[in-house]
């Protein structure tokens, strides 16, 4: 059991697994629920909480939270590093530059992110322009025609043919009676009354 404690402690603190959900596969990066627990038990519990009276420090920009998390939680695996719990004091002089390591790998996530979400809007974007004049004009003739009911909808049953105001009075007709090919559906009114012919 000593062996598999301080094997568990070594793998997990190797390359930042217990940051990972996954910490075998290694996915979702600072997705593992000892972040989200730690935060929701440490700091959002009581209504008196840190992270509820000073929420501008835990806004998505400020890393230094999480930061601080996984450094605690570097510090109670290396409890384990000789396979047995072995009380370890949580210092500045011992941490410190493992949180600083955190916090700049967090802001370099967050950065990265955020290249991200630039660059797939000038990806759309781009896509957009590459469309011609002409297709353009022919996607909005198609959208128009779809909301206007000059195209047939792609409906199969004259049954299930949409209903829109009629050009007298206001009352609803479906395309069927307006066209004369449904099946004695008479005028659908407004306040959801059939007339029949």
């Amino acid at each position: 059991m000593v062996k598999f404690n301080r094997d568990l402690a070594k793998f997990l603190c190797s390359k930042l697994r217990f940051t990972y959900q996954d910490t075998i596969k290694k996915t979702g990066i600072y997705q593992n629920k000892i972040i989200s627990n730690t935060l929701n038990a440490v700091v959002f519990k009581h209504k008196k909480d840190g992270g509820i009276i000073h929420e501008d420090l835990f806004r998505d920009a400020n890393v230094r939270p999480i930061a601080l998390i996984l450094t605690a939680v570097e510090c109670a695996l290396d409890e384990w590093n000789t396979g047995k719990h072995e009380k370890i004091m949580f210092m500045a002089t011992e941490y410190e530059l493992k949180y600083k390591n955190h916090v700049a790998d967090l802001k370099d996530l967050n950065e990265e992110s955020s290249h991200a979400r630039v660059q797939t809007d000038l990806e759309d974007q781009q896509a957009e322009a590459c469309l011609s004049k002409t297709e353009k004009k022919a996607i909005l003739e198609d959208l128009e025609n779809v909301t206007s009911g000059e195209s047939d909808g792609g409906y199969s049953d004259d049954n299930e043919a949409p209903i829109r105001p009629s050009q007298q009075g206001g009352d609803l007709e479906s395309d069927t009676e307006k066209s004369g090919n449904g099946d004695g559906a008479g005028k659908v009114h407004s306040d959801g009354e059939v007339d029949k012919d």
